[in-house]
């Protein structure tokens, strides 16, 4: 008895991190419901969120430095900033296909709508850009 409790926990687990979707892997067309929306934004602000933690010098700098430019990202593209920008793009693409299909009471009937608000401010809150993220960039 004891083993098939130990067997249905690691079924269970193993279940439940490969349901775990990426950006990468959601389609628009799979998207049905309004909620199936938001959720997905929910996932694709998730990985923004994470993006800017783990690489906060590389995406705030290469965004000021390509406004400053005169040229959205172009020349001062990096790895992380085209990560950030095709997430972005994506979150875009399904927040105008959401829009087309439903309302905006709809949406925000979702039981996730709040929780998504709040993810997608903080994907694209504002990051402060340090001393420490500037050094080694002086011209010499």
């Amino acid at each position: 008895m004891k083993n098939l409790v130990v067997t249905m926990l690691l079924v269970s687990i193993t279940f439940f991190l490969s349901c775990k979707q990426k950006a990468k892997d959601i389609k628009l067309n799979d998207l049905k419901s309004a909620c199936d929306y938001i959720d997905a934004g929910g996932i694709i602000a998730d990985e923004m969120i994470e993006l800017k933690k783990q690489h906060p010098r590389d995406i705030a700098l290469g965004f000021r430095m390509a406004v400053a430019a005169g040229d959205p990202i172009g020349e001062f593209k990096s790895e992380y900033t085209s990560k950030y920008q095709a997430l972005k793009d994506k979150l875009a693409d399904i927040g105008k296909a959401a829009e087309k299909k439903f309302t905006e009471k709809e949406v925000q009937e979702c039981d996730s709508f709040k929780k998504f608000l709040v993810k997608r401010d903080s994907a694209f809150e504002f990051i402060e850009i340090t001393p420490d993220m500037i050094k080694g960039l002086e011209k010499k």
